[in-house]
């Protein structure tokens, strides 16, 4: 492996190259600056400089075995010393390391090697030139384990291009599918409200409902998507499957297990059209046996404002720059919920029920 010295590392960040030193080692992040979980800022702000105690330190600089395994990846070569007039060895001085001397209390050389050992031990676990789907079934015990330890990579589920390719889904897909169905919802709600006002509940105390409830009706399905994200998030996306069934494994996968083994992956964050319209087919279906149609839909209307709310901003708190302090406190508690607390934290566009369910994450 290459060694590279202080004036080659200056060298390297003059040019434009986001280079950081860690542990002994040179790291090339440029590719990795826009996908930092933490946001960009924090590594452009030391660019060419010894980050291992800041890395090891207090929160929100620490960091967990899974994202040390990330940058693991971005290695380039080894940081050579300069020997100083008193025989010790030093690192360029840069206010994160007293006197330029590196003592790095929090992981000594052994625990560093258990964790190197780990990762590369879950890295072996599956073929990441294979299609994804077909193997963590095998993975029997290993599978809960293995798919909380974060990746920074791109999976293959599908061997078919054609499944694979739909498998899939910008960011963009979103609104530009759910925008339309919600609208109609809309349409027909003030349709069947206006030609036949629904009396509810159906009884001598029920109200009559006019298109004037409408506002009404769809706020309350807004605010009902965000209970509706936060038990599916937290009761389906991350019950734990039994490991001797293949089925419920796959399952997993497929529905979030997924993107909490590579959650840096922009193609598959936000949720592709088929699945996200089977599950709206499922909550849509719930409502409509309690309640008349013509106000289901209404109903319906707000929860699709929500569910794109809800998909839009788990997209930017993962690849955005969060400028107002709302979405920077979420991003922060997200990013946590992924590298740190993946079993609490299950609210995304809030933290609104992570409260009363007492899932907060702590010091969020």
């Amino acid at each position: 492996m290459r060694c590279y010295s202080d004036l080659e590392v200056k060298v390297l960040a003059e040019q434009g190259q986001v280079v950081i030193i860690n542990d002994d080692k040179v790291y090339d992040v440029t590719d990795f600056v826009e996908r930092h979980p933490g946001g960009k800022h924090y590594l452009l702000d030391h660019v060419g400089e010894d980050v291992t105690n800041l890395m090891s330190g207090e929160s929100p600089h620490q960091h967990t075995p899974a994202a040390m395994t990330i940058l693991k990846k971005y290695c380039i070569g080894q940081y050579k010393h300069y020997q100083g007039k008193n025989g010790l060895k030093h690192r360029e001085i840069n206010g994160n390391v007293k006197n330029g001397i590196v003592k790095n209390e929090n992981l000594s050389k052994d625990e560093h090697q258990l964790t190197t050992d780990y990762s590369d031990e879950m890295e072996k676990l599956v073929d990441w030139d294979k299609p994804m789907i077909a193997q963590v079934a095998d993975l029997g015990d290993r599978y809960f384990e293995w798919v909380h330890y974060p990746e920074d990579k791109h999976l293959r589920l599908f061997k078919s291009d054609f499944v694979e390719y739909f498998s899939m889904c910008p960011w963009y897909v979103v609104p530009i599918y759910w925008v339309p169905v919600l609208f109609l919802f809309l349409i027909k709600s003030y349709h069947l409200l206006s030609e036949a006002p629904c009396i509810f509940p159906d009884s001598q105390y029920g109200i009559e409902v006019t298109p004037r409830y409408m506002p009404l009706i769809f706020m309350l399905g807004l605010i009902s998507w965000t209970l509706d994200e936060y038990v599916i998030h937290r009761w389906m996306f991350h019950l734990r499957p039994p490991s001797d069934s293949r089925l419920l494994v796959t399952i997993h996968f497929l529905l979030h297990g997924q993107h909490h083994k590579t959650p840096l992956d922009k193609k598959r964050l936000v949720f592709p059209p088929v699945p996200a319209t089977v599950l709206g087919i499922t909550l849509y279906s719930i409502y409509a046996t309690v309640v008349p149609h013509a106000i289901t839909l209404s109903f319906a209307a707000g929860t699709v404002t929500g569910y794109i709310v809800y998909d839009l901003t788990h997209y930017f708190l993962h690849h955005g720059r969060p400028t107002m302090p709302y979405f920077k406190s979420l991003k922060k508690y997200h990013v946590k919920h992924h590298f740190e607390n993946q079993q609490l934290g299950f609210g995304i566009s809030s933290k609104l029920w992570d409260y009363p369910f007492g899932t907060l994450i702590p010091d969020c």
